[in-house]
């Protein structure tokens, strides 16, 4: 009987060890991905819209933006401002870089980007014909419409 409480405790400490092993793995693993965000005077940010709001928002960004930063403090806070709104504070977690796009001045990634006018000696498409050379056909059953090809 007291064998078997002397197995059951090391087994125990066993557990407890490889559990204490894996959270440091997992913990570093985690430390080693977190990209640090610094900003300074003058960045432009991006916002995160915290407040909760489901289906109307589903596919709307998250992301309000851009702000500027006009002063940082201590320990992460920022103060931000944008012409729609007056300057406030907000903590560093809730923002993330705005990058302005550029426009492309490559031309082989422009002529890429932007199809060129069919060639001549290829035929016309036909409109009446899609989806490999067949015409497809819609029916709507309540709130779901399916399609099948013939």
């Amino acid at each position: 009987m007291i064998l078997q409480f002397n197995e059951l405790d090391v087994l125990h400490l066993e557990a407890y060890e490889s559990s204490k092993i894996y959270k440091e793995r997992t913990k570093q693993w985690h430390d080693k991905h977190i990209m640090k965000k610094r900003f300074t005077e003058g960045d432009l940010v991006e916002l995160f819209n915290s407040k909760l709001q489901l289906l109307a928002s589903k596919l709307r960004s998250q992301w309000l933006g851009p702000f500027k930063v006009t002063n940082v403090f201590p320990y992460g806070a920022m103060e931000v401002w944008s012409e729609s709104t007056s300057a406030f504070k907000v903590n560093r977690q809730h923002l993330k870089p705005y990058y302005v796009e550029e426009p492309i001045n490559n031309p082989a990634v422009h002529n890429f980007l932007i199809p060129s006018t069919p060639r001549r000696d290829s035929p016309a498409p036909n409109p009446k014909r899609t989806l490999l050379g067949r015409q497809p056909k819609f029916f709507s059953f309540t709130s779901f419409s399916f399609f099948y090809c013939i």
